[in-house]
């Protein structure tokens, strides 16, 4: 399982940290951005948006070719998340459990959590989202 630590506190940060572990291209139209990735780690990609009324957006539309983990350190900020899974599934969990919670097609979740509580989020391989 390749893991990944995310501790970026702007979109811009975090495609560029993900792009550091998983290597693509990183392409930006009006404050869109966007991680073309083909290689032995995941092919498709991953698009970043934020409004300006502070919501952002991440959309992976690949297939993980390694089990990926997302660490989200929440030291300076805490978001809400907002998770819907139109394909395939994913599994989250908070720093402080065990086991992870499956999010699977067409369901969605909604996460919060104190401070200092890390969001882990575990992409399987040879699934499509």
């Amino acid at each position: 399982m390749k893991e990944i630590k995310l501790s970026a506190k702007s979109i811009e940060e975090t495609v560029r940290q993900i792009q550091q572990h998983i290597g693509g291209t990183i392409s930006e139209q009006f404050g869109e951005y966007t991680l073309d990735i083909d290689n032995e780690i995941a092919k498709g990609c991953i698009r970043f948006i934020t409004f300006d009324w502070g919501v952002s957006l991440t959309e992976h539309n690949l297939i993980y070719f390694k089990d990926m983990l997302f660490v989200s350190d929440t030291k300076k900020f805490n978001p809400i998340h907002f998770i819907y899974c139109s394909k395939g599934s994913m599994y989250h969990r908070f720093s402080y459990e065990d086991e992870f919670n499956q999010i699977s097609e067409f369901h969605s979740g909604i996460l919060a959590s104190k401070k200092s509580v890390s969001h882990n989020t575990f992409f399987p391989k040879g699934q499509h989202l």
